[in-house]
């Protein structure tokens, strides 16, 4: 109950000196110059002495009208040179869109980088099977001399734990190579292909 009082007279004591009559506001710091009372600035005339008024003519200021201004001439259109230039509408790798799919062959239609390796079986002595799966899921079986991917690449060699792919390509610049792609069981490991 004592508990109880002490919170209850803590709290009108917390209201009543928290709400208080007369209000403490400052006033707000003009932001801008302080003024300066009127005569402080000219100087006063000491006691005897003759200040002589003199008479200036008026003068008007005549204002002419601004002269028009001719329009200037508007900017030559801009024209674009593509010569020694990319042009940028055409793609970057030539001949890859007008690749026909062939449903014969379903490994020709998807680039050698989108194949994986599944499994690797052996037949005989250094004869080896590969079974690479499609990016759509589906598996197919390749063996050394097959073709494979949009670039036609032959498939060079197929050991117990890779398949080594030969294809040609077109770089940027127009000039034809030639790469070694390899499709590994497990990714290599470092210093090691």
């Amino acid at each position: 109950m004592i508990r109880i009082l002490n919170i209850f007279a803590f709290f009108l004591i917390f209201v009543f000196v928290g709400c208080s009559n007369t209000a403490t506001t400052e006033k707000p710091v003009p932001a801008g110059p302080l003024p300066v009372p009127k005569n402080a600035l000219t100087p006063k005339p000491e006691k005897n002495t003759v200040v002589a008024v003199t008479a200036q003519p008026a003068v008007q200021q005549v204002t002419t009208p601004p002269a028009l201004k001719a329009d200037p001439p508007p900017p030559a259109a801009y024209a674009y040179n593509p010569e020694g230039r990319k042009d940028p509408f055409k793609p970057f790798l030539l001949g890859g869109s007008s690749r026909v799919s062939n449903p014969a062959f379903p490994l020709l239609n998807y680039p050698v980088s989108d194949l994986k390796l599944v499994a690797i079986m052996g037949l005989k002595k250094n004869h080896f099977l590969a079974m690479v799966q499609t990016p759509d899921g589906k598996g197919y079986t390749i063996r050394a001399g097959m073709e494979v991917g949009i670039n036609r690449g032959k498939v060079k060699e197929v050991t117990s734990q890779s398949v080594f792919i030969e294809e040609d390509y077109t770089e940027v610049s127009g000039e034809k190579k030639k790469r070694t792609v390899i499709l590994s069981l497990r990714p290599p490991e470092e210093g090691q292909i």
